[in-house]
């Protein structure tokens, strides 16, 4: 994951929730701001820690922010703020 540049804007929500046959969130890897709600939860096959690396390359910290129900892994649950 974590995109070498990240320039993609979303002036507004992000929703990725309850896709069953998700496996990766690799799509996501040029992302780097979100204005408004950060939600990818219920995608049993992402792992957490790669919700949490998509996070942390974003240049500013979402308002409101839901990774739940995803894969547990070594960052279940996702931090609020990862580092």
């Amino acid at each position: 994951m974590g995109g070498l540049n990240p320039s993609l804007s979303i002036a507004g929500e992000i929703y990725v929730i309850g896709n069953a046959a998700l496996e990766d969130i690799s799509g996501l890897s040029s992302l780097g701001t979100v204005s408004g709600e950060f939600a990818i939860h219920d995608n049993w096959l992402v792992p957490c820690c790669d919700i949490c690396d998509l996070l942390d390359q974003l240049t500013a910290t979402p308002p409101y922010i839901d990774a739940e129900y995803n894969m547990h892994d070594a960052c279940d649950p996702v931090p609020d703020n990862c580092p």
